[in-house]
């Protein structure tokens, strides 16, 4: 139960942490990795929904000098747009990092 409540508590954290605008928060230092992983977390139940497979290399232990909503609002639109498109087109989808920076891919489903 305990591993419930704290994926519920990540999630709600998360959803608070989107669901305001972040226009005038200060400029901080934010861990990529952590971008990521919150932005996963909100979308978690639509890419699972829709079949997607989504992967992720690792989380990079880079930091990024951003706001943070602002951030995360913009990759989860890119990512509910990406699946948005897969259920129309029918191909894959792929998040991939390389060296320092990460790349989403779409083309033909390769199965």
């Amino acid at each position: 139960m305990s591993i419930q409540l704290k994926e519920f508590q990540k999630i709600v954290k998360g959803l608070k942490t989107f669901s305001r605008n972040g226009q005038n928060d200060e400029l901080s230092q934010v861990l990529v990795g952590e971008i990521i992983e919150n932005t996963l977390t909100l979308c978690e139940e639509t890419i699972k929904k829709n079949e997607v497979h989504l992967a992720c290399d690792d989380s990079p232990s880079i930091y990024l000098l951003c706001r943070e909503v602002e951030i995360i609002q913009t990759l989860l639109n890119l990512i509910q747009n990406a699946i948005d498109a897969l259920i129309r087109s029918y191909c894959a989808f792929q998040l991939v990092r390389k060296s320092q920076c990460y790349y989403f891919y779409m083309g033909p489903d390769r199965k």
